[in-house]
């Protein structure tokens, strides 16, 4: 073999190790390219699942705000209810004095007298002002008068 046949092979043999390894970097791209297209999956995956996180965090949210809402507006309704009603229950009261009279007991009264006079059962005159015995009056004591 002679000088020209070794500067040949060696120039073939450096065309076959260019071959093998333009070889052997194609399959590095491709396997850096694969890589790369897994981690961008594996990104936007997590990306969807943070964001899905997000959302439920955002209606659970807005949910509990939506309930503060509510049992607030409950219990404004309930106050102004209790309101309304003490209020209906003053007017009553205020009602009621105006509708009743009060007489003062002179000596010689009785409860069935004065009953009489405002048209009133002496019953009614004794439960009203809490006497225990009708019989039993004295000059002086003011009873209130039920109409």
């Amino acid at each position: 073999m002679g000088l020209l046949d070794k500067v040949k092979d060696v120039f073939d043999g450096d065309d076959n190790d260019k071959k093998e390894s333009d070889a052997d970097y194609q399959k590095r791209v491709e396997e850096a390219t694969r890589r790369s297209e897994e981690a961008q999956k594996e990104a936007a995956d997590r990306q969807a699942a943070e964001d899905a996180r997000q959302a439920e965090l955002t209606k659970a949210r807005e949910e509990g705000e939506a309930a503060a809402r509510a049992e607030a507006e409950a219990k404004a309704a309930a106050d102004a209810a209790a309101a309304q009603a003490a209020a209906d229950q003053a007017a009553a009261e205020q009602a009621a004095a105006a509708a009743q009279e009060t007489y003062t007991v002179q000596p010689g009264d009785t409860l069935g007298e004065i009953g009489a006079r405002f048209g009133v059962d002496y019953h009614e005159i004794a439960r009203v002002n809490g006497i225990e015995n009708p019989d039993l009056i004295y000059p002086g004591q003011v009873f209130t008068i039920p109409r």
